[in-house]
């Protein structure tokens, strides 16, 4: 791209300086050959000190510390080399007149200092002009690869977040289910068994969810479904559940084991504080294009600690990483006795949430 807009600014030089010589009618084809010398000659005298110049702000860069400073310390160099770029047209007209020791034409400059300076003032603002648009081209280059820099760490420090809210959330799981089933050992082999079918089953599924950043709705139901029945096989009769999902949200996306932490925390929280244990009520529902999750439990929600536990904690950051501010978690004391957990999720963003690794 460099060399592209080099070749296209100083060919622009060079046909401008080359028009009127072309339509000059007065001038003999050795004096045409010359102008046409000249200016390719100056063209290229430019395109070499230019691109002199940049090597001196590409190693220059690296030690900016203000714009300002920068472009004071550019200005010496700019003068240089837009004097240069003039004494390189005095020394092409030197090699003119010794090519063609007749020529006597306006359009060939003179060697006199006046020539010169009158040449300084194109050649300055010329080089001036040089220096912005490179200047300008680099920092917006610059800026569009810092703003993509910013976006790939950005995604890369989420993903980082999102597998360590995993690595908190899976252990969590585990060790609670594991005390579940060596609760039945010394109860039941037929009940332990049961148990440990289901505790496979479900370790199966969290695993291949921890590669995904999202779910449907299906499976996460079938994990929380085998969470639930290892919490009945020790809870018993204290322990009872019913769900109702309208059917077209069984295919909509959401973080992996966000309904099976808000389950436990129901049990936990809930249940387990009252002797008679209760009844859980899971529903879904499509409304627009949010999915709205709710889980009911029988409890009281203690002041100042609505978001307490890890694994709350977890899913609200797990929901704002996959799928944005749009996506949320609330839990609130209705006038009944009891807690209800709201999950709002978004589907706009389903298609890509479910395929992040």
């Amino acid at each position: 791209m460099y060399w592209l807009l080099q070749g296209v600014g100083w060919g622009a030089v060079f046909i401008i300086g080359t028009v009127p010589v072309l339509f000059d009618p007065v001038l003999s084809p050795g004096l045409l050959q010359s102008q046409l010398a000249f200016q390719l000659g100056y063209s290229l005298s430019g395109l070499i000190l230019s691109h002199l110049l940049r090597v001196v702000v590409v190693n220059h860069l690296a030690r900016v510390v203000s714009w300002l400073a920068f472009a004071l310390w550019m200005l010496p160099w700019t003068l240089a080399l837009a004097a240069l770029l003039s004494l390189s047209g005095v020394v092409v007209t030197l090699l003119l007149y010794a090519r063609y020791p007749q020529i006597s034409n306006p359009y060939v400059p003179g060697i006199s200092f006046a020539e010169v300076a009158a040449r300084l003032t194109i050649d300055i603002p010329l080089m001036v002009i040089w220096v912005g648009f490179y200047l300008g081209i680099r920092a917006y280059r610059q800026t569009r690869m810092d703003s993509l820099e910013r976006a790939r760490l950005k995604a890369a420090l989420s993903e980082a977040e999102l597998r360590t809210l995993k690595a908190q959330l899976d252990p969590h799981f585990l060790f609670n289910s594991l005390n579940s089933l060596r609760a039945l050992i010394s109860e039941s082999d037929v009940r332990a068994r049961e148990a440990v079918t289901r505790l496979a089953d479900l370790l199966r599924s969290t695993l291949d969810a921890s590669r995904l950043s999202a779910v449907s709705l299906a499976d996460e139901w079938a994990t929380t479904q085998n969470y639930l029945h290892i919490e009945h096989l020790r809870r018993g009769t204290r322990l009872r559940w019913r769900s109702h999902f309208d059917q077209d949200t069984m295919k909509c996306q959401m973080p992996p084991l966000v309904l099976q932490g808000l389950v436990e925390n129901a049990l936990k929280h809930g249940l387990d504080r009252r002797e008679s244990g209760g009844e859980i009520d899971i529903r879904g529902k499509l409304r627009g294009d949010v999915l709205e999750l709710t889980v009911t439990n029988p409890g009281r929600l203690e002041l100042g600690n609505s978001g307490a536990g890890v694994g709350l904690a977890n899913a609200r950051s797990r929901l704002s990483l996959v799928f944005g501010p749009g996506a949320s978690l609330r839990l609130s004391q209705d006038d009944g006795g009891m807690v209800v957990a709201e999950v709002h999720i978004p589907q706009a963003r389903s298609s890509e949430a479910s395929q992040r690794v």
